[in-house]
């Protein structure tokens, strides 16, 4: 069978193609055995492709050539690289070094001349301002507590009668008007007495007989007394109100009880916040030893509710340790 015929049997057991453009079968078996006699036998390329080629200079140089040692570079690479990093902390240090001297110089500006003296100035104000705040404070502080301790030591002392009669106007501390205005007591009693001419505002405690039968007085010159035995101030008869015209070394709140003249104002509030107003009607400067408190514990004539006040006048009794007079005012309620 020659070469021809093997290829066109060959070629007549390829497998039909499904949807594809076919060459003939003999066209193709003919272009196959041209093609065949045209081109060089498979042994002869072959026998080409197994002969060894020989290599170019070049290469051949190429080959013979040691490998390069890149020790000795990486080396100087590495110092390199050293001296690199130096270089840069050595900059860095010396711009940080600039900004420090720029940052010293800019604050020295900065204190010196007219920044400087105010600044100073702003600190003295500042300074004031706080000591102010202090000694006002601190003195608020000292008048509350003195407050405080005055009224408790008031209001001890009235419920200690062995002590009392001693103590009565030895307190000369100042009431002040917070403490006039926090003092309380029931609805229907008296309060506060006010007494306009004279710029008289103070608290009206209550106050009873000493054991000596004599009747009660504040402990301090400031305050006032209503004495529980007269009737409350709003009720038909007589309220007494007593003070002190004077204590050891100050003038007390009915100092100048003697000015009023009949005709002049006087005011109560009671707990319950209602005032009830007096007028004057009669006054009296009698000797201790000629008082009648039968006669003072009742209305002037032809008053049915009115407010009877006293307190001490004349000179000073040393043995006695009382004045030798009594000032007695007689109100009625209008």
């Amino acid at each position: 069978m020659t070469q021809r015929e093997r290829v066109a049997r060959s070629l007549e057991v390829l497998p039909k193609a499904r949807g594809r453009v076919v060459v003939p079968r003999r066209r193709l078996a003919n272009d196959v055995v041209a093609g065949a006699a045209s081109q060089p036998s498979m042994k002869r390329i072959m026998d080409i492709a197994v002969q060894p080629v020989s290599p170019s200079p070049k290469e051949q140089s190429l080959q013979n050539k040691k490998p390069r040692d890149y020790t000795r570079i990486n080396r100087k690479l590495a110092r390199t690289a050293r001296l690199l990093i130096i270089y840069e902390k050595l900059t860095a240090a010396s711009q940080m070094g600039g900004e420090k001297r720029s940052t010293k110089r800019r604050l020295k500006e900065i204190m010196s001349g007219n920044f400087r003296k105010k600044l100073s100035g702003v600190a003295a104000s500042i300074l004031l301002l706080v000591s102010v705040y202090s000694l006002v404070d601190s003195w608020l502080l000292n008048n509350r507590i003195k407050d405080t301790v005055n009224t408790a030591t008031v209001a001890a002392r009235s419920d200690s009668p062995n002590d009392r009669r001693s103590n009565e106007g030895k307190d000369e501390t100042k009431v002040s008007g917070d403490a006039i205005a926090k003092y309380k007591v029931a609805a229907d009693l008296p309060r506060v007495i006010t007494i306009e001419k004279l710029g008289v505002k103070a608290r009206v405690l209550p106050m009873s007989v000493n054991t000596d039968g004599s009747m009660q007085s504040p402990v301090n010159i400031f305050d006032t007394g209503w004495y529980t035995g007269s009737v409350k101030p709003g009720q038909p008869g007589a309220s007494i109100i007593i003070g002190h015209a004077s204590g050891m070394t100050l003038g007390g709140i009915f100092n100048k009880l003697e000015s009023l003249n009949v005709g002049d104002t006087v005011s109560v509030e009671r707990g319950n916040g209602q005032m009830l107003r007096y007028q004057v009607v009669k006054k009296q400067i009698i000797k201790l030893s000629d008082v009648d408190m039968n006669s003072f514990m009742r209305p002037a004539d032809g008053v049915s509710e009115g407010l009877n006040l006293m307190t001490c006048a004349g000179e000073w009794i040393k043995n006695s340790q009382t004045r030798d007079h009594r000032a007695m005012i007689f109100t009625k309620r209008i």
